[in-house]
């Protein structure tokens, strides 16, 4: 009824898109939230409300394209940063999400959750004396932080293959 009266209500398209994307119509959701960009509606919710339609219509690409410009925008946005995560890891670009994840750190060094995301983003990218510093860090700042222990044992498995491979 609010867009029926006022089309170019940016704050209506954005909560059409919340509905459609509740609906699991994402096509739905991703028009809804560009009008709302469009539209003067709050710049960063309707961004990743893209990223979010994006994701979860399966188009992870489109939604890098569009996470990477919002994550360099909102530097410190920890929301921003788990839907890099999201699409990032599908894709499998481990150097530019450890970048940005680093320099995020870098900022927010007691953001523990964010270290043990980067921690497994370096051994992903075959950098496991990066994931070791992290961490150490981690078990430093908080020793019974969840996960700590899988963390231990994947980085161990990662160091022994390193040896095992350079051996030969």
């Amino acid at each position: 009824a609010l867009l029926a009266d006022q089309p170019g209500h940016g704050e209506g398209w954005l909560l059409r898109g919340i509905v459609a994307m509740q609906r699991g119509a994402f096509q739905e959701a991703e028009e809804a939230f560009v009008r709302a960009r469009l539209n003067a509606g709050d710049q960063r919710k309707a961004s990743l409300g893209i990223v979010m339609a994006a994701i979860g219509a399966v188009h992870h690409e489109a939604a890098w394209l569009e996470v990477l410009p919002l994550c360099e925008q909102y530097p410190d946005d920890e929301e921003c940063m788990h839907w890099l995560l999201r699409c990032g890891t599908v894709l499998e670009r481990w150097d530019r999400m450890g970048a940005l994840l680093s320099a995020f750190i870098a900022r927010n060094p007691g953001n523990l959750s964010m270290r043990f995301a980067l921690a497994g983003i370096w051994l992903r990218a075959g950098r496991p004396a990066d994931a070791r510093r992290e961490y150490e860090t981690l078990r430093m700042l908080n020793p019974s932080f969840d996960g700590l222990g899988n963390l231990s044992k994947t980085l161990a498995d990662s160091e022994h293959q390193l040896v095992r491979h350079h051996a030969a």
